[in-house]
């Protein structure tokens, strides 16, 4: 995981909204600052700037495959709170 957190120094997802949980958690783990290595991925502390999502929850077409809308609100929110 460190080793891939390395090899990426940025990271850009369009079309955000269409994430399920299992993929917003993997681009959260790799978008985490170095050095640290959280469980869950609320507490994952990340990289400033290393991390840019797109997408619009109104968009969103991919409800069937488990994309879960809400999980594009917490996560700008989270990312958000850690930009101050």
């Amino acid at each position: 995981r460190e080793r891939i957190k390395q090899d990426y120094r940025a990271i850009l997802v369009d079309e955000f909204q269409d994430t399920d949980p299992v993929q917003y958690e993997i681009i959260l783990a790799v978008a985490e600052r170095l050095g640290t290595r959280a469980a869950d991925w609320k507490d994952m502390a990340l990289e400033p700037g290393k991390l840019f999502i797109v997408g619009d929850p109104k968009q969103s077409i991919y409800a069937f495959r488990r994309a879960d809308i809400e999980a594009f609100d917490r996560v700008v929110e989270k990312i958000e709170a850690e930009q101050g």
